[in-house]
């Protein structure tokens, strides 16, 4: 199946999250999709394969990421397993291996020689990628064509939607 937009789903995911409590957020992602959907995209979801387990590794630094020791985990919701099972029916979701870096899949897709050219939502500042890429000029060039920025309005905090404190943030795509 044909497709327009990669969602870097891990930095989708982990955005706004760096609090107590703060987790991998599937929610954050599905609003990206479904927002980029809204939008006419054809969206591929990209996750690792670690992010498609019942067990999944929190690294939001409100978790203990990035303390000593092997990161936090955190069991999947039903909620949450539904999210992933509509993004396979819908033929949306793309696992990497076991142990591969999933940026190297979605800087291959932004590059593939198709029309119009793949674009990708991320933040991700690429700064352990770069040196190895391009020079300078093209790498910057790449960036700027090829990078969707997104922005939420908030963190989705699953309990707080829904005992209704919060609303459901907005995300804002920045092209």
């Amino acid at each position: 199946k044909g497709f327009s937009v990669v969602v870097d789903a891990p930095n989708v995911a982990y955005a706004r999250q760096n609090f107590e409590g703060g987790c991998f957020s599937y929610h954050q992602i599905d609003m990206c999709v479904r927002k980029l959907q809204d939008e006419g995209e054809t969206v591929m979801v990209l996750l690792p394969h670690k992010y498609v387990q019942s067990s999944i590794p929190n690294h939001a630094k409100g978790a203990g990421a990035g303390e000593r020791g092997p990161a936090p985990k955190h069991e999947l919701t039903s909620e949450e397993w539904d999210i992933i099972k509509r993004w396979q029916d819908d033929e949306l979701l793309v696992k990497t291996p076991l142990g591969a870096n999933d940026d190297w899949y979605w800087m291959l897709a932004s590059v593939l020689p198709c029309e119009p050219q793949i674009k990708v939502v991320s933040n991700d500042q690429m700064r352990d990628h770069r040196l190895a890429l391009l020079e300078p000029r093209p790498f910057v060039r790449w960036k700027s064509t090829q990078i969707v920025r997104f922005d939420l309005s908030h963190a989705y905090e699953p309990s707080k939607v829904a005992s209704r404190e919060i609303e459901a943030p907005e995300i804002t795509l920045i092209p």
